[in-house]
């Protein structure tokens, strides 16, 4: 099926009634929002007052082809290959996860922690796109961050993320079970958001996450998942300044359990917070004097 014309009000109709189907009215107006502006430079009201707009035929085969990842639950993020995350703008596509709202939360704990005035020294563990670390630059000038992924696809995005945004961070490729690899420094804080989904957490999941979003960015072992939550507080227990502190977006189920593991590396003025949904997703301690 294909437009009837090349008439922007029949694209707008074919997108909608094509979609109709498998989505809701206000899933597809945020589709078209994403499609119509990144594709054809088109804007929700000019949806609605330039139906006389004729859209090229380029533009034609980019929303047909649009429409058709739509219809296979490819994220719109991915489709367009842009996401927005702390009113800034990032490029993403399945190398990396789609930042999050919640996500957002922590970054926003993070600066309110913060002394604007002085220079700190961040890190970012696992930064996949990269929008924890250009967040934190955005808004903190006078900050060095670091941020640090076992990938290379994702450093390469979150590196065009930081040109993007200009703002400028220290990147590097380093496995999180190996923190050595990271130049033997110290921060004021470090920040992470880990992977943290048990395995058997998967039958709770949505299948656009499941078929496209990359598995070694969401996905522990059962047996296992807090192996990232032990290693990191490990490093950071000997990485961080007096005073320094840690942030983890967590598993909302396991919360207690990562507040054990803070606990045993002696962090203190332990506190959990929950995200706009009312779960237990942000811990944040402090690094105990000496």
């Amino acid at each position: 099926m294909l437009p009837k014309s090349n008439l922007l009000s029949d694209v707008v109709k074919f997108f909608k009634e094509t979609l109709n189907e498998k989505f809701n009215k206000s899933e597809i107006e945020i589709f078209a929002d994403y499609v119509f502006e990144e594709f054809c430079n088109i804007s929700r009201i000019d949806r609605i007052v330039k139906n006389d707009y004729r859209v090229s035929e380029s533009e034609m085969v980019l929303v047909v082809n649009s429409v058709n990842k739509i219809l296979q639950n490819t994220p719109i993020q991915y489709v367009v290959n842009k996401a927005y995350f702390y009113d800034l703008q990032f490029y993403v596509d399945s190398s990396v996860l789609i930042p999050r709202p919640e996500t957002e939360e922590i970054v926003r704990w993070v600066l309110e922690s913060v002394d604007f005035e002085k220079k700190i020294k961040i890190l970012d563990i696992g930064t996949g796109s990269g929008c924890i670390a250009v967040s934190l630059a955005k808004n903190l000038p006078n900050s060095e961050i670091t941020a640090v992924d076992i990938s290379e696809k994702a450093i390469s995005i979150a590196e065009k993320n930081s040109k993007i945004n200009n703002v400028d961070i220290r990147f590097f490729k380093g496995n999180v079970l190996d923190l050595p690899t990271i130049p033997d420094e110290k921060f004021d804080i470090i920040v992470s958001n880990p992977p943290y989904v048990r395995m058997f957490e998967k039958d709770f999941m949505s299948a656009n996450v499941l078929d496209y979003e990359p598995e070694i960015a969401l996905f522990v072992p059962d047996e296992n998942s807090l192996i990232f939550y032990k290693q990191i507080a490990e490093y950071a227990h000997s990485h961080l300044n007096e005073k320094g502190l840690l942030f983890f977006e967590m598993n909302e189920n396991l919360s207690n359990e990562t507040k054990d593991i803070m606990e045993s590396f002696c962090f203190m003025d332990i506190q959990i917070k929950e995200d706009f949904r009312g779960k237990k997703r942000m811990i944040k301690g402090e690094k105990k004097s000496k």
